[in-house]
């Protein structure tokens, strides 16, 4: 059973409606957060094998991120470019 940990049950959404079955796919996340917590894509890339970008403005959400996801790229406005996390 996937648990899924968006507060507004987007990763739910993109899993179960928008995508159903979809195994292997690509997302872009603007605000990612921590990663984990309030991050939308984090089931997509450990339950379904998505990759993809995580975008995080905020400094100390940013180095959160970098540690928490798994072969998908991080990028914060400090570092202008994107890093492998």
């Amino acid at each position: 059973m996937v648990e899924y940990g968006h507060h507004s049950q987007n990763d739910r959404w993109a899993a179960e409606i928008a995508f159903p079955g979809l195994r292997g796919g690509f997302f872009v996340e603007a605000g990612a957060c921590g990663g984990h917590l309030g991050n939308a894509s984090y089931v997509l890339e450990r339950d379904f094998a998505w990759l993809g970008i995580c975008v995080e403005p905020l400094d100390e959400y940013y180095k959160v991120l970098q540690g928490s996801v798994g072969d998908s790229a991080c990028s914060t406005p400090s570092t202008r470019a994107a890093d492998s996390c």
